[in-house]
């Protein structure tokens, strides 16, 4: 089962300490007042990072970055979807960014999602997002081990 909270607002800073490179890559943003080393990333600092526009998926935080947690920026055109699939044995949070679309579950069948939404999948829920809109469907997932 899956819960839908809506009217919240996703705010991004701008700036960052880290910053993707053209092959995904995560370096130093140059532009930073503070630049972070290897070691400082192997002790995993905190960081602020700089979205980019455009790419149909993106990781945020994985291994290299974060102990636990793990997300992407996910992007969808007008018709495409990600696949059913499941949480297994992790949390899930989605944040609507941008566009509308539909959030499917085997529980609660499809349900409307849109920027300023925030959807909630439990472990063990399959399910798929799916471009409804006329625009690109742009969210951040999060997950993380359901203790």
């Amino acid at each position: 089962m899956g819960l839908l909270l809506s009217a919240m607002a996703v705010e991004f800073i701008a700036t960052g300490l880290l910053a993707l490179s053209p092959g995904l890559q995560w370096e130093p943003n140059p532009q930073a007042d503070n630049k972070l080393g290897k070691a400082q990333m192997n002790n995993r600092l905190p960081f602020i990072l700089d979205l980019p526009s455009c790419g149909e998926y993106i990781e945020i935080l994985g291994k290299h970055n974060a102990y636990c947690m793990r997300s992407g920026l996910v992007t969808l055109a007008p018709g495409q979807d990600v696949g059913m699939h499941s949480t297994e044995d992790f949390e899930e949070m989605i944040i609507v960014l941008e566009g509308d679309g539909e959030l499917e579950t085997d529980s609660l069948g499809r349900r409307k999602i849109a920027r300023g939404q925030v959807a909630y999948n439990p472990p063990d829920t399959r399910h798929n997002v799916i471009n409804t809109g006329e625009t690109r469907l742009r969210y951040i997932y999060v997950v993380s081990k359901a203790t």
